[in-house]
């Protein structure tokens, strides 16, 4: 592009632009580098922008402009929460739930229901002994899927056949623990019968045609049911989607990793956003066991508004958009020689400006037969994260190491994990 004049990156906030693997990379990072060094503008959109780029605007390095009305006109979906702590479910789903889903076919409308959650069980569990269908090769269950029948490691890969009889005692008494999309798919379509289901997850979408044709059976404005996760959140435009379903808005609530509640938030409004998009009110539904929570107690509100408590967190912990972060993960077929590994490091390299966390394994430690391990280093100022990884990488380039490790930098992880 010789005369570059304007990067648009949609959907800012999306770790779809996040390389994990090989080179590590943001996309939209290196957009706006990119437009830097070509004097060009950059477009950064997204309903649910990153406390990153909020934070740029708030300092006004960005400027911000505000979409204020949806397309069309329509109006914000009205929300409710459903608190579901001791109910009984059936498939994830309440007696409330239920009727409402109910209400809306037969008013003639389509629903999302929403769950962040493929196969038809988190596991496989014997009733009688307590096993559990872990992966041999990952720190993981092996999820139970109906269709196609058997266990699969969603971390790996490795798939196997559904066991009859317990491994461990020979009980036949095996029960699946937790819900996903396949199991809350063959309840809906047994309970609305007269109603199509259509369930839209990874293992249903295996072509890039697969959404352009549930786009256009959707258009018919017929009444409809879909079951899905995240990927029905990505802005498609469902014109006739009066209700979404949240099926478990927990989910990422409490995750161990610092951008879990930005993930949640953004997770929620994105899907949220998939309701009423046409002249009928839409409704959006959350079930949660926590609707004390600020975060869930707040979800009626502007995404915008819930920012600022966020920022406050991060800017306590020192953590982006307060601070600088980088990971350097190590890779190995041993446990104790990756730690080993970036512990020679971290002695190596006194931290001076920095603070160095680890070395400790990762939160899955084990994840195909390789033992994952990481040091993790934080610093107020990006020259000093800079100044003290440099070193890093230095002395890992020399050190001594078995051609079975291998290891990696991470600036800017999307991850901690």
């Amino acid at each position: 592009l010789h005369r570059l004049g304007l990067i648009v990156v949609d959907e800012e906030h999306d770790a779809a632009f996040i390389q994990q693997d090989g080179l590590r990379y943001s996309a939209r990072d290196v957009a706006i580098k990119r437009a830097q060094l070509e004097g060009c503008s950059v477009l950064l959109g997204s309903a649910t922008p990153s406390l990153e780029s909020w934070h740029n605007a708030d300092k006004q390095r960005y400027q911000r402009h505000v979409l204020s009305q949806r397309a069309g006109n329509s109006q914000l979906p009205q929300q409710r929460l459903i608190d579901i702590s001791g109910l009984e479910l059936s498939a994830g789903l309440s007696a409330e739930l239920i009727r409402h889903i109910e209400q809306t076919l037969i008013s003639g409308q389509q629903v999302l229901v929403f769950l962040n959650r493929r196969g038809f069980a988190n596991a496989l569990l014997c009733h009688d002994c307590g096993w559990s269908s872990d992966c041999p090769d990952c720190d993981a269950r092996m999820t139970l899927h109906k269709m196609p029948p058997g266990l699969q490691c969603h971390h790996c890969g490795r798939r196997t056949a559904l066991p009859n009889h317990c491994p461990a005692c020979q009980s036949s008494r095996l029960v699946g623990t937790g819900i996903g999309t396949q199991q809350t798919e063959a309840f809906l379509t047994e309970r609305f019968a007269t109603y199509p289901v259509v369930r839209v997850d990874s293992d249903t979408v295996t072509s890039k045609a697969a959404i352009p044709e549930l786009i256009d059976q959707l258009a018919s404005a017929d009444p409809i049911l879909m079951i899905g996760t995240q990927m029905l959140s990505k802005g498609h435009h469902f014109p006739h989607v009066t209700l979404v379903a949240v099926v478990d808005a927990d989910a990422l609530l409490f995750s161990p990793d610092f951008r879990g509640e930005e993930r949640l938030l953004q997770l929620l409004t994105q899907v949220a956003g998939r309701a009423g998009r046409d002249r009928t009110l839409g409704e959006v539904i959350i079930q949660t066991r926590h609707p004390e929570h600020p975060l869930i107690r707040g979800l009626d509100a502007p995404y915008h508004t819930l920012l600022p408590d966020l920022l406050r967190q991060r800017a306590q912990a020192h953590l982006p958009p307060y601070g600088a972060l980088a990971v350097i993960r190590c890779d190995s077929r041993s446990k104790q020689e990756g730690l080993d590994f970036l512990r020679a490091l971290k002695e190596g390299s006194p931290a001076i400006e920095a603070h160095y966390i680890g070395p400790l394994p990762a939160a899955m430690a084990r994840r195909k037969n390789r033992y994952r391990s990481q040091l993790i280093i934080t610093a107020k100022t990006r020259p000093a994260l800079a100044h003290t990884v440099a070193a890093l990488v230095s002395q890992a380039e020399l050190a001594s190491r078995s051609r079975q490790l291998s290891w990696s930098v991470d600036i800017d992880p999307y991850e901690t994990l």
